[in-house]
């Protein structure tokens, strides 16, 4: 009877033994093997796709393709630390994607439950690329941990050429209790190639609740300028607001501006109201745009957005110098009773009127008295009285008309009107002219769209009446056709008596030209100081000088010369840069006339002069600048 329950305990032990070998065999299979891993991924829900799985469950996993719900990532890598099992917990050491792209769950997902049953741990998450509803976020790098008690994450990417960091802290419902979060080296450039270069840093941080959240907000400017030098007119901005999730309140807001200034103000928002008071002082307006008049401006603005009527108004001074507006929206019309600048007697003001809808529609009426443009910047003196009128919708289509009479401008007096439609970019119909003193210029046709073409025509009587620097007389017509991106230009011009320098007259000249700006032909004559010259340019406008060659260049005046091969050159504000020039020089009747040249060509650089009856100057192709 022993025996017996001996031999069967044997068994029973032998039996137990086996079958903890073939579990603990069974685990290392599920485990270790790739076998196991596809056996486990065979259990996943029916919305999770998963495409070429590779590894063990304990060991690196990785898979070519994931998708859940429309949201799809690509060549995965995942590590997992099954012994946090033990405790509750989903330990994740490492995952990582080469991209991942994020779309919204359809209806059909349902709701689910943002508790947790169990805590999850991610130490390390990277992702190259990671795109949700359009945007594109690079060098992905974030971890995250959560339970039922709530939720803690915190990332680091790249976007639109700047890098950000964000850290948050959330209840169980998401509502948010912590965060902090930092943008670097923003250039708005890479966002809109319309907006200017920036470097600009932002920072935000807060605490809230269920029911509010505080913070505050910096904006830091790293290279402030003026908005024509493609800069932004501002250093720092500086904010603390407050939210109950209905009105967000300001209690202080503030800005140092460029190169100096500041803006100080509270106010309040929410979707039913909006109002805001902001106080001006020491605006400089040459620190917004450099050729306007260097100012120390102060004064009060109103914001005020409630419903259906919203309005702005305010006015900033200095001494005899004013800006004011007051614009209204009332239901779909926004009216602008006053925009006006004053600066002694001189005074621009205007009006206009935008009607909101499906078609947004305007007009916009601005009168000129006594408007001396010297007082408010960098511009000619003037006493300018005038109008402009101008009516159209967003899509570019309108009418334009000016009148200026009884004015004066850079001394002399100054009249000009015209008419024109407007079509996007096309200005059609167009019927312009310009009286300044004794000199007169005209404008008239289409220009803008295909087949487009403008004649105009332009009488200078007298150089010096515009600048004493120059002289003689010019007359010129052409036409204008192209695009206002690329435009199309052709000239036909003479001048009698131009005088360029005290030492450079010409008794006569003309150009012929056509061509874009940046590509270009023209031909010039003149005659005059002993001179009688022919030659043809090719090139453009590029970078803020031109470039290009004199094609071919002869003179029949005192020193005969023709060139033999065309010669780069470049000219701009810097100076002037003549390439290697090859020319012969005819012989020269008198031999005090070719010493004379002689000891002229060995001034030049490079120049070499024979003996014989011909002679050539050659400049070499590292000339000096002129």
């Amino acid at each position: 009877m022993i025996r017996h329950a001996l031999r069967w305990l044997k068994w029973l032990v032998r039996g137990a033994v086996a079958l903890a070998l073939a579990a603990a065999a069974g685990g290392l299979w599920l485990l270790g093997t790739e076998s196991g891993l596809r056996w486990a991924l065979a259990f996943a829900p029916p919305e999770l796709e998963i495409e070429g799985a590779r590894g063990a469950l304990a060991r690196t996993m990785s898979f070519e393709r994931v998708v859940y719900q429309g949201s799809e990532a690509r060549q995965v890598v995942l590590e997992v630390n099954l012994l946090a099992l033990a405790a509750d917990t989903i330990s994740v050491e490492l995952v990582r994607a080469e991209s991942i792209e994020l779309r919204r769950p359809g209806e059909s997902a349902g709701k689910t439950s943002t508790a947790l049953p169990f805590r999850i741990r991610v130490a390390e998450a990277q992702a190259k690329s990671l795109v949700f509803e359009g945007y594109e976020v690079h060098d992905l790098r974030a971890d995250y941990s959560g339970s039922a008690a709530g939720h803690e994450a915190q990332a680091s990417f790249s976007a639109a050429g700047a890098r950000a960091r964000i850290k948050g802290v959330v209840t169980p419902d998401f509502a948010l209790k912590q965060l902090e979060a930092e943008l670097l080296a923003l250039n708005l450039a890479v966002i809109d190639p319309e907006l200017p270069q920036t470097a600009l840093q932002l920072k935000v941080e807060g605490t809230g609740s269920a029911s509010a959240f505080t913070g505050k907000l910096a904006l830091v400017n790293a290279s402030p300028g003026p908005v024509d030098r493609d800069g932004l007119p501002f250093a720092r901005a500086d904010a603390a607001f407050s939210t109950d999730f209905r009105t967000v309140s300001f209690e202080r807001m503030s800005a140092t501006l460029h190169p100096a200034g500041a803006v100080q103000g509270k106010g309040s928002a929410s979707l039913e109201r909006q109002a805001f008071e902001i106080r001006v002082a020491g605006l400089d307006l040459r620190g917004i745009y450099s050729s306007l008049r260097a100012t120390r401006l102060a004064g009060a603005l109103e914001l005020e957005l409630a419903g259906a009527r919203q309005r702005v108004k305010g006015t900033l001074a200095q001494g005899d110098l004013s800006l004011t507006a007051d614009a209204e929206r009332s239901g779909d019309e926004v009216r602008v009773h006053a925009l006006r600048a004053r600066a002694g007697e001189s005074e621009a003001r205007g009006t206009g009127r935008i009607r909101l809808g499906k078609a947004v529609r305007f007009a916009a009426d601005l009168k000129l008295a006594r408007f001396d443009p010297a007082r408010f910047g960098d511009y000619p003196t003037g006493s300018i009285n005038g109008s402009f009128k101008v009516n159209g919708d967003l899509a570019g289509a309108g009418s334009a008309a000016w009148e200026i009479t009884r004015s004066t401008l850079l001394g002399q007096s100054f009249t000009s009107g015209g008419t024109a439609r407007l079509a996007g970019e096309r200005v059609a119909q167009a019927n312009a002219w310009l009286n300044l003193g004794a000199n007169r210029a005209t404008a008239k046709g289409s220009f803008g769209g295909p087949g487009d073409r403008a004649a105009w025509t332009l009488h200078v009587p007298d150089l010096a009446a515009l600048d004493a620097r120059f002289g003689g007389e010019i007359r010129a017509h052409g036409t204008a056709s192209g695009s206002w991106k690329e435009p199309r230009v052709g000239v036909d011009a003479q001048a009698s008596r131009l005088r360029l320098t005290d030492a450079l007259v010409f008794e006569r000249a003309t150009v012929k030209g056509s061509g874009t700006l940046e590509k270009h032909e023209a031909a010039l004559a003149a005659a005059g100081n002993d001179l009688d010259f022919k030659a043809s340019l090719r090139g453009g406008w590029r970078d803020g000088a031109w470039r290009g060659e004199i094609v071919s260049l002869t003179n029949s005046g005192a020193y005969p010369l023709e060139l033999k091969t065309p010669a780069a050159l470049e000219a701009g504000a810097r100076g002037v840069t003549l390439g290697r020039l090859e020319a012969e020089l005819a012989c020269l009747a008198r031999e005090e006339g070719m010493r004379d040249l002689y000891q002229d060509a060995r001034a030049v650089a490079g120049a070499r002069v024979g003996a014989d009856g011909a002679a050539m100057l050659e400049v070499a192709e590292d000339a000096q600048r002129v």
